[in-house]
């Protein structure tokens, strides 16, 4: 008998009311990350796929919804969420060196920076900023 040992699953996972559940069992996800949770049970992070790409998702009420990303990218992670469901987070390339910051709410995803005049820096989110502006929304 053998087994590979270099492959290993790594789940995120919500507990409430003594009942486990748990979060990365999406497409076969074999990584996934909860980044925030809302008091409402909404939780947003990303997956990691078998193709090694990362999924921004959102759980809430026992549906996971994949957020997708921004146009000619490659991968994203939900990085904040508030009580309207509403979530920041990054879009990025395949190297992750692009991030772009994004909204998502009702369904659509929103790139930042056409939020802001064209001549300002690029926008992303990073952990504390994103909550701050995820509350904010």
């Amino acid at each position: 008998m053998s087994a590979d040992c270099d492959l290993v699953f790594i789940h995120a996972l919500l507990w409430h009311n003594g009942t486990v559940t748990d979060l990365g069992d999406f497409e076969g996800a074999f990584l996934s990350h909860s980044e925030s949770i809302t008091a409402r049970g909404q939780v947003v992070g990303d997956v990691v796929l078998p193709d090694g790409l990362s999924h921004a998702l959102i759980w809430q009420n026992g549906v996971v919804t994949d957020l997708g990303r921004l146009p000619g990218d490659f991968q994203s992670i939900g990085v904040s969420v508030n009580n309207k469901g509403q979530v920041v987070g990054n879009s990025a390339g395949i190297n992750d060196a692009d991030r772009t910051g994004f909204l998502w709410q009702n369904g659509v995803m929103t790139d930042l920076n056409t939020l802001i005049p064209a001549d300002s820096p690029r926008c992303f989110c990073s952990m504390h900023p994103a909550s701050i502006l995820a509350e904010r929304s």
